[in-house]
Protein backbone atom coordinates (compact mmCIF):
# COMPACT_ATOMS: atom_id res chain seq x y z
CA UNK A 1 0.00 0.00 0.00
CA UNK A 2 0.89 3.57 -1.00
CA UNK A 3 -0.09 6.55 -0.45
CA UNK A 4 -1.16 7.63 -4.48
CA UNK A 5 1.29 5.50 -5.64
CA UNK A 6 0.43 1.94 -7.33
CA UNK A 7 3.23 2.22 -9.61
CA UNK A 8 5.35 1.98 -6.08
CA UNK A 9 3.36 -0.34 -4.80
CA UNK A 10 3.95 -2.99 -7.84
CA UNK A 11 7.34 -2.46 -7.19
CA UNK A 12 7.41 -3.32 -3.34
CA UNK A 13 5.04 -6.09 -4.07
CA UNK A 14 7.96 -7.18 -6.85
CA UNK A 15 10.40 -6.91 -4.53
CA UNK A 16 8.53 -8.64 -1.74
CA UNK A 17 7.65 -11.43 -4.31
CA UNK A 18 10.88 -12.15 -5.40
CA UNK A 19 12.68 -12.25 -1.94
CA UNK A 20 9.41 -14.25 0.04
CA UNK A 21 8.19 -16.26 -3.59
CA UNK A 22 5.97 -18.32 -1.43
CA UNK A 23 3.64 -15.69 0.48
CA UNK A 24 0.69 -15.43 -0.94
CA UNK A 25 0.37 -11.67 -2.08
CA UNK A 26 -3.25 -10.42 -2.66
CA UNK A 27 -2.47 -7.29 -4.52
CA UNK A 28 -1.75 -3.68 -4.50
CA UNK A 29 -4.06 -1.21 -3.76
CA UNK A 30 -3.98 2.66 -2.74
CA UNK A 31 -4.26 4.29 1.31
CA UNK A 32 -7.36 5.92 0.29
CA UNK A 33 -8.89 2.69 -2.15
CA UNK A 34 -8.07 0.61 1.54
CA UNK A 35 -9.85 3.32 3.80
CA UNK A 36 -13.21 3.26 1.47
CA UNK A 37 -13.26 -0.07 1.14
CA UNK A 38 -11.95 -1.59 4.26
CA UNK A 39 -14.64 -3.94 4.71
CA UNK A 40 -13.49 -5.80 1.12
CA UNK A 41 -9.92 -6.41 2.81
CA UNK A 42 -11.63 -7.95 6.02
CA UNK A 43 -9.87 -11.20 5.76
CA UNK A 44 -6.16 -9.69 4.95
CA UNK A 45 -3.66 -10.91 8.13
CA UNK A 46 -1.24 -8.37 6.85
CA UNK A 47 -0.61 -4.59 5.14
CA UNK A 48 2.92 -3.87 4.38
CA UNK A 49 2.33 -0.03 3.90
CA UNK A 50 5.34 2.62 2.57
CA UNK A 51 2.85 4.62 4.68
CA UNK A 52 1.60 4.81 8.09
CA UNK A 53 -1.90 3.51 7.76
CA UNK A 54 -4.51 2.72 10.85
CA UNK A 55 -5.85 -1.18 9.91
CA UNK A 56 -9.68 -1.41 9.65
CA UNK A 57 -9.95 -5.43 10.36
CA UNK A 58 -7.42 -6.01 13.16
CA UNK A 59 -4.70 -6.56 9.91
CA UNK A 60 -0.83 -5.95 10.99
CA UNK A 61 0.56 -3.21 9.51
CA UNK A 62 4.52 -3.59 8.59
CA UNK A 63 5.99 -0.41 7.55
CA UNK A 64 8.57 -0.67 4.91
CA UNK A 65 10.22 1.29 2.47
CA UNK A 66 9.76 1.37 -1.03
CA UNK A 67 13.03 -0.26 -2.19
CA UNK A 68 12.45 -3.24 0.14
CA UNK A 69 15.94 -2.69 1.60
CA UNK A 70 17.53 -5.12 4.62
CA UNK A 71 15.76 -3.89 7.38
CA UNK A 72 12.14 -4.91 5.31
CA UNK A 73 13.47 -7.62 4.54
CA UNK A 74 14.28 -8.44 8.11
CA UNK A 75 10.61 -6.99 9.71
CA UNK A 76 8.58 -9.01 7.15
CA UNK A 77 10.95 -12.14 8.15
CA UNK A 78 10.43 -11.26 11.79
CA UNK A 79 6.57 -11.28 11.29
CA UNK A 80 6.12 -14.34 9.45
CA UNK A 81 8.40 -15.90 12.03
CA UNK A 82 6.88 -14.58 15.22
CA UNK A 83 3.23 -15.27 13.73
CA UNK A 84 4.09 -18.48 12.81
CA UNK A 85 2.51 -17.31 9.19
CA UNK A 86 2.64 -20.07 6.77
CA UNK A 87 4.52 -18.75 3.69
CA UNK A 88 2.58 -21.26 1.09
CA UNK A 89 -1.43 -21.89 1.28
Amino acid sequence: MCASGIGTSKLLYAKIHRNFPDLDLIGTISKNEYEKNSTQYADLDLIISTIPVLPQNNEQVILSSAMFNTQDKNRLSRYLNENKVSETK
